[in-house]
């Protein structure tokens, strides 16, 4: 019973490449007709130093799976989301992997042959946007308080100047104990 428009099935470029007659392209498509949105973040790793483009899917096989998912319903393209996903050392550039700067650097100048400004738009903000829209900030956490203890009744208070007294090493809450201690 949940509602499926608010799920995002990640990794899921690891079913590419596709075959429109294959398993793999109905399972991404019933996952699409049902709402979910499908995330491509796996395809990062192919392009690191180790031959993973046997594995993992390259970025021409992402471009043309998104394509290919927008032309056959125009729909689908609310439920793209792309990433990064860069969650191993071997990503980093420093190890040769292409980075953080990948989406912006690799992919997005070839999803611009196949999507218009207006349907980029919607895949990199405007879909995002929506599946992030329910998180609000949490409060302000509350200012933390010292508190002294009075060296008369023992009781512990927030200090506010002018309502406290000091002297030598003992400690007033009020007048009340300040005047008790004198006597």
């Amino acid at each position: 019973g949940g509602d499926l428009t608010k799920v995002v099935m990640t990794q899921m470029d690891l079913y590419l490449p596709l075959d429109h007659h294959d398993r793999k392209w109905s399972i991404l498509r019933h996952a699409l007709d049902r709402g979910v949105c499908l995330c491509f973040d796996r395809w990062t790793l192919s392009s690191s130093i180790w031959d993973l483009d046997q594995v993992y899917p390259t970025i021409p096989q992402v471009v043309q799976a998104m394509g290919d998912l927008v032309t056959q319903n125009p729909q689908y393209l609310h439920q793209l989301v792309l990433s990064n996903g860069i969650h191993m050392k071997l990503q980093y550039t420093k190890y040769g992997g292409m980075g953080y700067g990948a989406l912006s650097q690799h992919l997005l100048p070839r999803l611009q042959r196949v999507l218009t400004a207006s349907q980029m738009q919607v895949v990199l903000c405007e879909t995002p946007q929506r599946l992030l829209s329910w998180w609000t900030p949490p409060p302000p956490p509350p200012a933390p308080k010292e508190y002294l203890a009075c060296s008369v009744c023992h009781n512990l208070f927030e200090p506010i100047l002018g309502q406290y007294y000091q002297k030598f090493t003992y400690t007033y809450c009020g007048k009340e104990c300040l005047k008790t201690h004198r006597l």
